[in-house]
């Protein structure tokens, strides 16, 4: 993909380019995941982040000086790294335009193929196919990401992720998830794991509790308008659904 004079580079071709990039460079390697995932499937909410897993490495320090090397290739770039325990950012910017990717690493992860298509058309690009990690640990992934950090963008996710994109989650990551919480809410931060019934649980609540007031303020910075007006019913029914087929599921 070739970028646009870098006064033109907005944030969105500089994701779509390290995406293009990554993919072409790394191949079944980089393992794309999280809001572009979802905006690669049409969803509506904003994302300034690309999120990758990359395998199969044990060490982030494994990848880490080949990812800072292909983003040096952008013009009049300036790079942040910060590497944390278990993963890694560097915050990009190219012109008016900023970005971050955030990496982990894993021996293993289930991926399927994705057509870069839904982004590309936008900019005149032609589009690529990328490796993505599987929908089912997606959504078991942003369920547990909700329950450490209790945040409405995350439920509208798990809302897409079900009534959209139409899958259940993949219960042995979840489940893994739940085992090993960590969380800075005050009232989660002592508390180390959680069965499947106490999340379900505290799931139910938070969705029965959901005001319209709430909905709207949290998420329309997010999502534009026209696609929130009066989905708060149906979002709210869906979520209840998963949470029943969650619960059906453990019992059996």
């Amino acid at each position: 993909m070739r970028l646009p004079e870098t006064a033109n580079v907005t944030d969105q071709i500089l994701m779509l380019w390290i995406i293009d990039r990554f993919s072409a460079h790394f191949k079944k390697s980089a393992i794309l995941k999280g809001g572009m995932h979802l905006a690669l499937l049409s969803s509506q909410r904003s994302t300034n982040d690309v999120d990758y897993t990359f395998v199969p490495f044990s060490s982030k320090s494994e990848i880490a000086p080949e990812i800072e090397k292909l983003l040096s290739e952008l013009p009049e770039v300036s790079i942040q790294k910060t590497m944390h325990s278990t993963s890694g950012r560097f915050i990009i910017k190219v012109g008016n335009a900023t970005t971050q990717v955030e990496f982990n690493v894993s021996v293993q992860a289930k991926s399927e193929p994705l057509s870069t298509e839904v982004l590309a058309n936008r900019f005149g690009s032609l589009p690529r196919v990328i490796r993505v990690l599987s929908p089912d640990v997606e959504l078991s992934n942003k369920l547990a990401a909700w329950n450490e950090r209790r945040l409405l963008r995350d439920l509208y996710d798990i809302y897409y992720w079900y009534s959209v994109v139409n899958v259940m989650p993949e219960s042995q990551t979840l489940i893994g998830r739940l085992s090993k919480i960590n969380s800075r809410i005050p009232k989660l931060k002592k508390k180390k794991s959680m069965t499947l019934d106490e999340f379900l649980d505290q799931l139910d609540e938070a969705i029965t509790l959901l005001s319209e007031e709430t909905f709207y303020q949290e998420l329309r910075a997010l999502i534009p308008m026209e696609k929130l007006d009066g989905v708060l019913p149906g979002f709210k029914t869906q979520l209840k659904e998963l949470v029943s087929k969650l619960r059906r599921t453990e019992q059996t």
